[in-house]
């Protein structure tokens, strides 16, 4: 998820609430402004918590 300050904000809580049920694993929060040049810190996050 991309934010300008606000990290997740409600957004982990939101899911759980419309997805009861689901599992819902960790999140990464990106700058908007800095999602250009994340894909390192996305493949990253994706080989730690997706593997």
């Amino acid at each position: 998820m991309t934010h300008e300050g606000s990290g997740l904000g409600r957004a982990v809580r939101d899911l759980r609430d419309c997805c009861r049920g689901a599992d819902i694993g960790a999140g990464l929060a990106v700058w908007g402004s800095e999602a250009l040049d994340a894909r390192e810190t996305v493949s990253a996050w994706a080989r730690q918590h997706l593997a």
